[in-house]
């Protein structure tokens, strides 16, 4: 299966697509989500996808002796296949259809979203639950695929760390530490117990590429000492006083953004489910900025 190159269907049309079966197949085989053809096991032909059905049904004839069919010269009908097996439309609990405008509302809706989605699509909460569950994960399967280093000569990439625990933070808080490349869009999150110099500098030396021009806030500029020896450089931001350094006029709103966003889209709980959730929900938010 290829990987979906993106298209200009809106959330409407979206969901006119979801109302028709076939036409719903055909619009997952193309963005890659389904298989278009499928080996039948005993024939050996390609089975092409039954877009009314959403399956693969073999309909070739066998030329040989076969275990299956005792015949020689009759029709396969050894090979009925469902089109969403081995797909991430197989792991829950619901038909094609709901399943893809349950993704689109979970993408779509920022958080609370439950009350809606059950209430719109008449499913309950352990099967929302479920679905939450699968987006979050290929929202941090896609995030691994994107990843790239950050910066180079000429660029600039913002850096700041964050308890996303708060307000459940304390001794054993989730430091995540990000950075925004301001030339192309492109951003990284890594997860840490702790924010200690050490772990920081391992963390920029990984994601950030030497000759890039950090802009870090001025408290936090002791963790990076010793980076401006493999060749990075640093502007330091003042963001005590002002949002905008009113000395440089240099500022750090980008990332700052992104965390506010970060933390729109983790959902209040107990401090387990927020630890839980806290990686899959931030890799939702990039995705969405994508």
């Amino acid at each position: 299966m290829s990987e979906c190159a993106g298209c200009s269907v809106n959330i409407w049309q979206f969901f006119d697509i979801c109302d028709d079966l076939s036409s719903l197949c055909e619009f997952l085989a193309i963005h890659g989500v389904l298989k278009n053809t499928y080996p039948c096991r005993n024939c050996g032909i390609e089975i092409p996808l039954d877009s009314a059905s959403c399956q693969f049904i073999c309909h070739g004839v066998l030329e040989e002796y076969d275990y299956y069919v005792k015949k020689e010269g009759v029709s396969c009908k050894g090979t009925k296949r469902s089109a969403r097996k081995g797909t991430w439309l197989m792991k829950g609990s619901l038909g094609v259809q709901k399943a893809c405008q349950l993704v689109c509302f979970w993408l779509v809706l920022p958080y609370p979203r439950h009350a809606f989605i059950m209430n719109e699509l008449q499913v309950n909460f352990a099967i929302l639950s479920q679905w939450s569950k699968l987006c979050r994960e290929m929202c941090q399967e896609w995030l691994l695929r994107k990843s790239v280093r950050l910066g180079g000569a000429g660029h600039n990439v913002e850096l700041n760390q964050i308890n996303l625990m708060s307000p459940y933070a304390g001794k054993t808080a989730e430091w995540v530490i990000g950075g925004y490349e301001r030339e192309t869009g492109n951003c990284f999150i890594e997860y840490v117990s702790s924010k200690d110099p050490k772990t920081i500098k391992s963390i920029v030396r990984e994601w950030v590429l030497p000759a890039t021009t950090l802009i870090v806030s001025r408290t936090q500029l002791p963790y990076y000492v010793g980076l401006e020896d493999e060749g990075y450089n640093f502007i330091s931001v003042n963001c005590v006083r002002s949002f905008v350094d009113r000395d440089t006029g240099d500022h750090m709103q980008t990332l700052r953004r992104l965390w506010r966003e970060f933390r729109s889209n983790i959902p209040n709980g107990s401090k387990s489910t927020f630890k839980k959730n806290i990686s899959g929900d931030s890799s939702t938010t990039i995705r969405l900025r994508d």
